[in-house]
């Protein structure tokens, strides 16, 4: 579905059909901003969309800027063993500042080394538990998250929602229904609102639960020896 063919819906719905501008309650800008968000929520909660990148490193610094599309890490990545975050192919655990705070009682002045653990500073920073080395520094580090997917724009109302990925383009009426239950709610029409809302969340977990039986699947195949046979494996 295209922003164009999205605005339309939403206009249906809200009988805010006309081409006169002035006469609209909402410009398309506006509509487009609350799918904007809707994707964000979406690939928050359903977890669909996962994100690899390098981060940046910079010599005596203790942090690093996460992707712009970052939405979130998944709690299996950061515990498991693939970590969330793989320093010169090592994974580095993660520590909130209270553990650091009890267990290293000197990491906010240590001095510039190789550091072993990380934490959120904010929704952009990603913080070590030192400051980088010179050796650190030129070391590679991978990032494995939650992605968002590319903001719709008025400028071209042609792109389709959630970036038209295959799999995902079942719930594009999920997105509209988050946007319907703001409008509804914005509108003062509570009924509408609890109505699209409901629509919405049952759109949710019905996503997370199609999600969650393609990974489990995908698990399944990678154990599966007809399947892994076929992988090529590194030379001896």
């Amino acid at each position: 579905m295209t922003i164009a063919e999205a605005i339309s819906f939403l206009r249906g719905e809200l009988k805010d059909t006309s081409s006169d501008t002035a006469r609209q309650r909402r410009i398309d800008s506006v509509f487009v901003n609350k799918l904007n968000i809707a994707q964000k929520l979406f690939c928050r909660f359903t977890k669909a969309l996962r994100g690899e990148s390098t981060l940046t490193l910079t010599e005596d610094d203790d942090e690093a800027d996460v992707p712009s599309d970052f939405i979130c890490f998944d709690p299996e990545d950061v515990v498991g063993e693939e970590g969330g975050i793989i320093l010169n192919n090592v994974s580095m655990d993660y520590r909130t500042t209270g553990w650091l705070d009890k267990h290293e009682s000197g990491w906010r002045g240590a001095d510039s080394a190789t550091p072993n653990n990380w934490h959120l500073k904010d929704l952009a920073t990603i913080r070590f538990n030192c400051p980088l080395s010179a050796t650190a520094a030129a070391y590679t580090a991978i990032i494995r998250y939650i992605r968002g997917v590319t903001a719709l724009s008025t400028d071209d109302t042609s792109a389709e929602l959630l970036e038209g990925i295959d799999a995902l383009v079942d719930y594009h009426y999920t997105i509209l229904y988050w946007v319907l239950a703001r409008c509804k709610g914005e509108d003062g029409d509570g009924t509408g609102h609890d109505k699209f809302f409901a629509m919405w969340k049952s759109g949710l977990e019905e996503a997370k639960g199609d999600l969650k039986m393609e990974k489990a699947m995908r698990g399944a195949l990678q154990m599966d020896p007809r399947y892994t046979a076929q992988i090529p494996r590194p030379p001896e």
